[in-house]
């Protein structure tokens, strides 16, 4: 059956610890879940020390554009940024909706977001870990949609990647994504 919103992180990590212990990403969605989630792979793993010095979760810290940190993510980030569990700043700016059309403007407006995010998980802990990503693409202007499956996603990524590089701080961005709703040459 479906699992509630509110206990879902607690599922996710009960089923971690129950069949692997390599690291595992997912939503620093507030300050509860967040806690929680550190308190269960603290237990698992033989205490915050270890967790620390051995990080096993990976954050996803999403921006929204234009330019927001929204409170319940900030929170989270706060959790990881304590205990040094990696996080990845990746906004999902839409090209021509939430963000400007060009791929220039773009690239600038998600460079601002992921520093910002990256600035404040500095100041909740100096040396906390975190990776320079994006999910940014383009709006389709026919119908409104995203067109993550565009060309323009991989100019992105590629952008996002020498940004990263330039700041000396390690990327990630999506690969082999589609638009397709079906099996086809996409």
């Amino acid at each position: 059956g479906d699992i509630q919103y509110t206990t879902i992180h607690a599922r996710c990590i009960y089923e971690w610890a129950k069949n692997t212990r390599k690291p595992y990403g997912l939503g620093v969605y507030g300050k509860l879940a967040s806690t929680d989630m550190i308190n269960m792979v603290s237990i698992v793993v033989g205490g915050n020390d270890e967790l620390i010095n051995k990080p096993r979760l990976v954050g996803f810290f999403n921006p929204t554009s234009p330019l927001h940190l929204p409170q319940i993510m900030t929170n989270g980030l706060q959790i990881f940024a304590k205990y040094k569990q990696p996080t990845i700043v990746a906004p999902e700016a839409l090209a021509g909706s939430s963000a400007p059309v060009t791929l220039a403007g773009l690239l600038a407006q998600t460079n601002a977001e992921i520093l910002g995010g990256a600035i404040l998980a500095q100041i909740f802990n100096p040396g906390a870990p975190i990776f320079y990503g994006t999910v940014s693409h383009i709006t389709d202007m026919r119908s409104g949609n995203s067109a993550i499956g565009s060309i323009e996603t991989g100019l992105i990524t590629a952008g996002i990647a020498q940004l990263a590089r330039f700041y000396n701080i390690p990327s990630r961005g999506p690969g082999l994504v589609t638009d397709s709703k079906c099996f086809d040459l996409q």
